[in-house]
């Protein structure tokens, strides 16, 4: 075979997901904070990897119905806050006021009770995903990865 023929024969890099993309655009601050990212179901695996990440981000989605102003807000919450925005399918794409995993024992900061329930809420994520993944979409969505916990999205 040509040199160009074998070179055409390899398969591109892959890329990341647009999904990661919008998580990276966040952490550096380049993010259009008035917009919900774009997730598909082929991000959820991806947005999963990251949901123990405490990187903080610069720039996040803000849901124009929250009156809540929110001081940070890092990867892994986000990345969970995402599939659950293509869980629930909103019209605007926010799935909840805010990027915020509250319940459980009050600490008094909203923040910290967040970044405290991350684990936690990434393992649930993560079981729904495994339980879910092969259903179909209205199935999938049908499924609360947080029902019977004490966490829940502010």
């Amino acid at each position: 075979a040509a040199p160009e023929e074998s070179a055409a024969a390899q398969p591109a890099p892959e890329r990341p997901p647009a999904a990661v993309d919008a998580l990276d655009e966040m952490a550096a601050g380049t993010w259009d904070a008035d917009a919900f990212p774009e997730v598909a179901w082929t991000d959820v695996d991806a947005l999963l990897d990251r949901a123990d990440r405490t990187r903080g981000l610069a720039r996040w989605p803000i849901n124009p119905l929250s009156s809540q102003m929110q001081q940070r807000c890092n990867e892994g919450v986000m990345a969970l806050w995402m599939v659950e925005g293509l869980r629930r399918d909103e019209p605007l794409g926010f799935p909840s006021l805010n990027p915020l995993l509250l319940g459980g024992e009050d600490v008094g900061d909203w923040h910290a009770e967040s970044e405290r329930n991350q684990p936690r809420a990434a393992e649930l994520y993560r079981r729904w995903w495994r339980r879910v993944a092969a259903l179909p979409a209205d199935e999938r969505r049908a499924v609360d990865p947080l029902a019977g916990s004490v966490i829940g999205w502010h």
